[in-house]
């Protein structure tokens, strides 16, 4: 069984939609999937094997690809893309820690939220932004990213 089947009914769920429509095949995710919210919509992609510079570059056409779905400028959004990737690997190390630790969740032009999740299926472990302030915590309360990452740890473990 695939990585995305064995996630999939895991994100059915959830109320996500699975590759409601196609992404640019650069994006290089093994799968995506769609949830409308109030405040944001989720994109949430799946990644599989990359290493740190392939992840990020994964990262910043799947946040270009999402971002582009809306009209409005990013400073005038009431509904934002929330930007999920999940990378499921076993190849965790340093480098790969640290570029998910430092990146932020928010632009400075605000319009997007963005959140980064790595699941290590070998060693049961999940590894996601640090959360650093009070707004971040509230934010984790509202879209509960970490928890969804666990789920996903215990469907692929």
């Amino acid at each position: 069984m695939s990585t995305m089947q064995k996630i999939e009914p895991l994100l059915l769920r959830e109320g996500f939609t699975l590759a409601p429509n196609p992404i640019p095949e650069d994006i290089g995710a093994i799968g995506w999937a769609f949830r409308k919210g109030r405040m944001a919509d989720d994109y949430l992609f799946l990644f599989a094997g990359l290493e740190v510079e392939a992840f990020r570059g994964a990262f910043e056409r799947a946040r270009k690809w999402a971002n582009a779905q809306y009209k409005m400028p990013k400073a005038l959004r009431f509904r934002v893309p929330h930007t999920l990737c999940v990378l499921i690997t076993e190849q965790v190390d340093g480098s790969l820690k640290r570029f998910v630790d430092r990146q932020p969740s928010r632009s400075v032009w605000g319009g997007e939220i963005n959140h980064l999740l790595v699941v290590d299926p070998k060693h049961g472990k999940l590894h996601h932004q640090l959360v650093s302030t009070t707004h971040e915590k509230r934010e984790l309360a509202i879209y509960q990213h970490v928890q969804l990452g666990e789920r996903v740890l215990a469907a692929v473990a």
